[in-house]
């Protein structure tokens, strides 16, 4: 029987993220990185994109 953690591992996958930058698109985004999804986000406005930016 798989754990939770094994079901949701995104180790190896990238998720695209409309809306990135802010409000519940920054919380999805945060949620996939936790599970070891590659990010690539996308925002309207890039200084507020680029203040979210962690590396």
């Amino acid at each position: 029987m798989r754990t939770i953690q094994q079901l949701f591992d995104l180790k190896g996958r990238t998720a695209l993220i409309t809306g990135g930058s802010r409000g519940l698109g920054l919380q999805i985004a945060e949620a996939l990185g936790e599970q070891g999804a590659r990010l690539v986000l996308s925002a309207r406005k890039a200084d507020e994109l680029q203040a979210r930016r962690r590396t």
